[in-house]
């Protein structure tokens, strides 16, 4: 688990254009619900490894990081597709989601 004392002494700088990366697999939303609870002041996720952007299980997982941080940014690294048509309506899909 990570450590408080790292994230307090964080506490005394501007977190202003941090993010909190996290996966898509199981158990990363209570890692990353961990550490928002740690430092409250990170605005931005970013979801990591999501080149099936396509897949149902990662529209599931942006809705339940949406649910639970509606005021966050989210970012979304490695996001491709090898469709020009399938990129541009699971893009919209993507937006749409949260």
């Amino acid at each position: 688990m990570v450590s408080e004392n790292i994230f307090s002494a964080l506490l005394m700088f501007r977190l202003q254009n941090v993010s909190v990366c996290s996966g898509m697999g199981a158990g990363e939303l209570e890692k990353l619900k961990a550490i928002l609870k740690l430092v409250p002041e990170i605005e931005y996720i970013c979801l990591v490894g999501s080149a099936n952007g396509y897949s149902v299980h990662f529209h599931e997982v942006v809705k339940q990081i949406r649910k639970e941080f509606p005021h966050h940014t989210i970012i979304v690294c490695k996001f491709c597709f090898c469709l020009f048509y399938l990129n541009m309506v699971m893009f919209h899909k993507v937006i749409m989601t949260g």
